[in-house]
């Protein structure tokens, strides 16, 4: 019963994601600059800045919930500090990089839009068929 309601919660959310696979041809690509450019800013990047701006204040960190061990402050800045540093440069810089030209690769290899696969081919067209 639940693995029937899972399915059907499922449904609207994969047939639209279905079709624009269809009937946009460079999907993957798409997904991947999104992927690199969003995923690891909203994943790495917001919460380790959001600590960093929430224990700012020498009163957030006194009456912090969790303390770091040893009550090492520094350490913990220090840490999220690198993993900004780190996302952007690597996940943000060279992914987002990277899956682009991959993107501008695709569309120089194949063009912008898919094939009409129901058009006749030039070679068959009205005028050129007629003098065959």
């Amino acid at each position: 019963n639940n693995i029937f309601l899972r399915a059907l919660v499922r449904i609207p959310v994969v047939i639209p994601i279905w079709f624009l696979a269809i009937i946009f041809p460079f999907f993957g690509p798409i997904n991947s600059a999104v992927g690199a450019l969003l995923v690891t800013f909203t994943v790495y990047i917001i919460p380790a800045a959001a600590h960093m701006a929430t224990y700012r204040t020498t009163f957030a960190r006194e009456n912090a919930v969790e303390k770091p061990p040893k009550r090492n402050w520094t350490l913990v800045y220090l840490l999220n500090t690198f993993i900004v540093v780190w996302t952007l440069v690597v996940g943000f810089g060279f992914g987002g990089w990277a899956s682009i030209t991959n993107f501008v690769h695709q569309v120089d290899s194949f063009g912008l839009f898919a094939k009409c696969y129901q058009c006749p081919p030039k070679a068959l067209s009205t005028k050129q068929g007629a003098k065959i």
